[in-house]
């Protein structure tokens, strides 16, 4: 019988366990996830990726199998398009917070009560800061540590015209790297992230507009004292290059007392997604730092 190299066996799971989604419900709306565990577990505390604005689990594929490696389970989601209208939500919770971000936020915490989860520890990339700041504040008791990666909410006061005008310049660099890109891999992730954002706004571009002036007007540099004060370990992970949510701007309107780990890593605002291998091994790092203080 011919051998079979172990890597290729690990890669193989790896595989067979991301092609397996499963539906979480979120008041009757049904959503799917990809939970993928290692061999050997280093942490019973899995991660739980929170993705950003028209993203989904196969953004992060290449990270998720980078933190699987290294011993840790991971959970990732793609937010539902359309239903959960959140109609039997407390209307003192709609007063506080917009309804996209809520039904999210619900999506996160859906996903930790169906797995019959402790704790999470979560990587909440661009929007995913917000709606993971607000899961957090309704049941901080389930969140060891956050992970804030090129998060929106924290370069202060913002508007949805300063915001469009960010990310159309974001979307013309995309344009242009992928022109000039000699990295057949960089260009299928930059042709990956337009084709997405088309698909995004096709599928409910009302929603995906109300989504966006969210991102736009919320803030969540006092969320994340609350969380703080209440042991919830914050770190904020920027990209030296990101226009949309600058790194100059997070350190001016954060308080670093509030912050556990404050990280910089070289690339743009998707830079965790076209190449996760130094972002992941960070938080790796990070969170095995945070294990070992408290064991």
């Amino acid at each position: 019988m011919e051998s079979v190299d172990k890597n290729e066996l690990s890669r193989q799971a790896f595989e067979a366990q991301f092609k397996n989604r499963e539906e979480i419900d979120l008041f009757g709306t049904k959503f799917e996830i990809v939970d993928v565990s290692p061999e050997q577990l280093k942490t019973e505390v899995p991660v739980l990726i929170a993705p950003g604005w028209t993203e989904d689990m196969e953004f992060f594929k290449e990270g998720i199998r980078i933190l699987v490696e290294k011993g840790r389970r991971v959970i990732c989601l793609e937010h539902p398009r359309h239903g959960s209208e959140m109609d039997n939500i407390d209307p003192e919770l709609k007063k506080l917070y917009p309804v996209e971000e809520l039904r999210k936020a619900f999506a996160l915490l859906s996903i930790i009560d169906q797995k019959g989860l402790d704790k999470v520890d979560v990587i909440a990339h661009s929007e995913g800061g917000i709606n993971t700041a607000i899961a957090a504040i309704l049941e901080v008791e389930r969140f060891k540590n956050i992970v804030f990666a090129n998060s929106a909410g924290m370069i202060g006061p913002d508007n949805f015209p300063k915001l469009s005008t960010r990310f159309n310049m974001f979307t013309l660099g995309e344009v242009k790297e992928l022109m000039y890109s000699d990295d057949l891999k960089r260009q299928g992730d930059i042709q990956n992230i337009i084709r997405k954002l088309g698909e995004y706004l096709s599928s409910n571009i009302l929603r995906a507009t109300k989504e966006s002036v969210a991102i736009a007007n919320v803030q969540i540099q006092d969320m994340i004292g609350y969380l703080h004060g209440e042991g919830v370990g914050i770190t904020i992970l920027t990209s030296e290059d990101d226009g949309l949510f600058p790194p100059e701007k997070i350190k001016e309107v954060m308080n670093e007392k509030h912050v556990d780990h404050f990280v910089s890593l070289p690339g743009g605002h998707m830079e965790i997604t076209k190449k996760p291998q130094p972002y992941m091994e960070e938080i790796d790092k990070i969170l095995s730092e945070d294990e070992s203080s408290k064991s």
